[in-house]
């Protein structure tokens, strides 16, 4: 089931249109320094933002494994999140304290996860190989959870986008629609108005033709009185 999820990881990130740095997942050994002191650590790098990652994290942690980690929630957002003497008996049968670092890098998130047992003694491969590997484990299990989920999310989101533009574009297609056959029939009365204003042209040219003889007419008949009453 994990390889399954983990293929559509991987089908889902290359399907996404982001920067291809960002789209990589790795997981790898390293080292932290906390506190001045150097930790072996699990080192994963994603693209989620670290806030998301460190919440989704601290969740993931307090629903699995029932450790509340400090450093994340209202008002507070550290770069490391802490379970001091805390009981991680998918870890180790010892109480240990459990950390976590997550960091924006290089255009990337980087969540590094380390621990110590007893007297602040980091968890290390050589010398604690099985707390290690187990670290390790809850570390990727985390992982094939939250990722699918992640872009699940992203990928309704996306779909969610597309369909209100679609229906954004249909309602657009109808105004137009609408709006031609508005144009469509103010041209055709735009037409019948310039019909009207063609016969009333007309009629306003004979009309003034007609004014004109009869200030004609006027004119003679004020003349022919004017000689009769000399």
């Amino acid at each position: 089931m994990k390889f399954l999820q983990k293929i559509i990881i991987n089908l889902i990130i290359l399907a996404l249109t982001v920067p291809v740095t960002a789209q990589q997942l790795n997981m790898m050994d390293g080292m932290v320094q906390y506190q001045k002191r150097d930790y072996p650590a699990v080192i994963v790098q994603m693209e989620p933002d670290p806030k998301t990652v460190k919440k989704a994290w601290e969740d993931y942690i307090r629903r699995e494994h029932d450790i509340n980690m400090k450093g994340i929630g209202f008002l507070t957002n550290k770069d490391v999140l802490t379970a001091e003497e805390v009981s991680f008996p998918a870890i180790s049968t010892k109480e240990m304290d459990f950390y976590t670092k997550v960091i924006e890098e290089n255009d990337a998130t980087k969540m590094m996860v380390f621990a110590a047992l007893g007297y602040n003694i980091p968890i290390d491969k050589d010398r604690n190989y099985k707390e290690y590997i187990a670290m390790k484990a809850v570390v990727s299990d985390f992982i094939d959870n939250f990722l699918p989920a992640y872009y699940m999310e992203r990928l309704e989101t996306a779909k969610s986008a597309v369909a209100d533009l679609e229906g954004d574009q249909k309602d657009l297609r109808k105004d137009i629609e609408d709006n031609q056959k508005e144009i469509e029939k103010l041209r055709k009365e735009n037409e019948k108005l310039q019909e009207k204003l063609n016969e009333t042209q007309t009629e306003l040219q004979a009309a003034l033709e007609l004014l004109s003889k009869r200030r004609t007419k006027l004119q003679t008949i004020k003349d022919q009185l004017a000689i009769i009453n000399r």
